[in-house]
């Protein structure tokens, strides 16, 4: 009987985490996907991207011209 008890609270005690981590988790997610949050990762990785295309124009241009300056 004492088994019984002590499984049922185990998994009462892990039903209960579980279901608040799942909520904080769920809410974190919802706070991330706002419009304006998304706007701004978007605009942010644009702006990676165009820095990354920069610097490979500049390297191939470095190259095709001789330049050896960095």
């Amino acid at each position: 009987m004492m088994k019984r008890l002590f499984w049922f609270a185990v998994g009462a005690l892990c039903g209960v985490f579980g279901y608040q981590r799942t909520k904080r988790t769920v809410t974190e997610f919802s706070e991330r996907l706002t419009p304006t949050n998304v706007a701004s990762n978007v605009m942010e990785q644009a702006l990676k991207v165009v820095g990354r295309l920069g610097k490979a124009l500049r390297a191939a241009t470095d190259v095709l011209l001789g330049d050896d300056t960095p």
